[in-house]
């Protein structure tokens, strides 16, 4: 995947962004998406792209925002068209079957290790077909709003379900920042897999590379797993990544839990993705993605905005829009379907990311969020939907 830093800038001058947004959010959720690809879904990366982008921007908010605010965009004016010459019984057209909810149960079996230099977990996201670790590099960190470093993530281990995973799939695009080699086989553990070595070239300097390796290899009978590095600066080695590949052990469940319970969602929408973040990891500590109905394909990237999703964000910092500091309660976004619950440090970021739900009922779905204390994770609930 692929961006250009001028258009990154130029969509955030347009409209002003989401309180806990800023250009380097915007930069590095783009770099995140790209790096937390895994194989499976390398397609379509450039769309993937350009979404996240648009989705990290929105118009000025307005507290409270009724539904008057919300008015249907290319609605025809003036008087009704005339009506045919002729006119016949309107075809019987049958209403559509509602769309299937299937249950999820949002649970992990990753456990954190260390090797070397490098340290995975706690367990990050988790869907019906993967769940996922971050790795860590020591020394390592981000800048988060909230003024604390946290740990930034050298890369991400995926763990996919049983018969799941095509190992033939382990492939990566080339582009002008990135030059995969070629597939070679490894072993992990006794157990067979592939390794390619990525070289990494500078936007800024194409003097400057980095050579970091992904693996993919069968972690259980018939279940697949990679290793993919982060696309920024620093090499991950290949006997690097193989000890960071041999650490990846199973253990007991432990569930993913949400600090608010639902008190709506529209027919044939459901939680389709979920992540519980420990609070000095980072200080976007949930996430939860809808969607209208189950995803096709277990193995699709629910973060990489296929269509009719709502992405669901809780995090802790200093509110970039400075009109909602202190001011409780919901407050929506007229000119996109976008809402936020401002509960005093903390914000929980509702975004229809395609536009596929609509105001009204992004409004409907936010205000009815059953919140717990998001700085106590031990008041938060089960995924119910």
């Amino acid at each position: 995947m692929s961006y250009h830093i001028q258009d990154v800038l130029k969509s955030v001058q347009e409209a002003a962004p989401a309180p806990h947004t800023t250009t380097d959010d915007i930069i590095a959720r783009a770099r995140r998406s790209r790096t937390r690809r895994t194989a499976a879904t390398v397609a379509g990366s450039a769309v993937a792209g350009i979404a996240a982008v648009t989705v990290a921007v929105s118009a000025a908010a307005t507290s409270g925002a009724s539904s008057s605010g919300f008015g249907a965009a290319g609605q025809p004016s003036g008087s009704a068209p005339a009506q045919p010459a002729v006119s016949a019984p309107a075809p019987q057209v049958s209403a559509p079957a509602p769309l299937p909810v299937k249950r999820i149960d949002f649970v992990t079996t990753l456990t954190g290790y260390r090797t070397g230099a490098y340290h995975a977990g706690p367990p990050g996201l988790v869907t019906a077909g993967f769940q996922e670790l971050p790795v860590y590099r020591d020394g390592e960190t981000w800048p988060g709003d909230d003024g604390v470093k946290y740990p930034l993530a050298t890369g991400t281990i995926t763990a996919y379900r049983a018969k799941l995973y095509k190992p033939e799939s382990f492939a990566f695009d080339e582009s002008a920042t990135q030059k995969p080699g070629k597939r070679y086989p490894i072993t992990v553990e006794g157990r067979p897999g592939f390794g390619i070595d990525l070289t990494y070239i500078s936007p800024a300097d194409g003097t400057k590379k980095w050579v970091k390796t992904a693996l993919a290899w069968e972690y259980a009978d018939n279940a697949w797993a990679t290793f993919v590095p982060r696309d920024g600066q620093g090499a991950v080695s290949r006997a690097d990544a193989l000890k960071i590949a041999g650490g990846l052990t199973l253990g007991a469940k432990r569930e993913v839990k949400a600090p608010y319970r639902f008190g709506y969602l529209p027919e044939g929408w459901q939680v389709v993705g979920a992540e519980q973040t420990d609070a000095d990891t980072s200080n976007r500590v949930s996430t939860v993605y809808l969607h209208q109905g189950p995803m096709a394909d277990p193995v699709t990237r629910v973060d990489e905005l296929p269509p009719r999703t709502i992405k669901i964000e809780v995090s802790k910092g200093k509110l970039k829009n400075a009109s909602l500091a202190g001011k409780d309660g919901v407050h929506c976004y007229t000119a996109r379907a976008n809402c936020v619950i401002v509960r005093g440090d903390h914000l929980i970021d509702v975004v229809d990311l395609d536009g596929a739900l609509g105001n009204a009922q992004v409004e409907q779905l936010t205000r009815g969020l059953q919140p717990a204390d998001p700085a106590a994770q031990g008041t938060w609930v089960k995924i119910d939907k």
